[in-house]
């Protein structure tokens, strides 16, 4: 398991892991009704979100 500060000594493959997901492949490992692509958030969502998660903390 990779650590939170990956040590090229622990024979991590997060880049590895990285080419495989942005080659497409991951996609094979979710089920057909998970949208394969997405939209950057507007403003107003990014603005909600943050409210919500402010008023988690509060």
């Amino acid at each position: 398991m990779c650590s939170a500060t990956p040590d090229p000594e622990e024979g991590c493959e997060i880049e590895a892991l990285a080419t495989l997901i942005e080659a497409g492949g991951f996609w094979r490992l979710a089920p057909e009704w998970v949208p394969q692509a997405y939209a950057d958030p507007s403003p107003d969502v990014l603005n909600r979100v943050g409210d919500g998660l402010r008023q988690l903390i509060a």
